[in-house]
């Protein structure tokens, strides 16, 4: 995240996975303009809150799951999985 305040226009269930004190969450805005009033008009301590936050996320077991590193293996072991179902056909 490196000091930054995420933005996220996605999947509606983010909030099951990423806690909203993390996130501004894009899709809560009628409009583009309304987004960019309210990031324009974030003080300072709302702002550190958030990188707080987020930085809490990122070390706790849940952020973890979001790693780099962490996918990478997810992804191999799927990966892995479907080659061994492959090689017994």
């Amino acid at each position: 995240m490196g000091g930054s305040i995420p933005i996220y226009w996605g999947a509606p269930n983010v909030e099951l996975y990423i806690p909203e004190s993390v996130y501004i969450d894009a899709r809560r805005f009628p409009s583009s303009k309304e987004l960019v009033d309210l990031l324009l008009k974030l003080d300072e301590p709302t702002c550190q809150q958030y990188i707080l936050e987020g930085g809490k996320f990122l070390e706790s077991d849940q952020g973890r799951r979001f790693t780099y590193e962490n996918v990478a293996i997810e992804v191999m072991n799927l990966f892995n999985a479907f080659l061994k179902k492959e090689s017994k056909c």
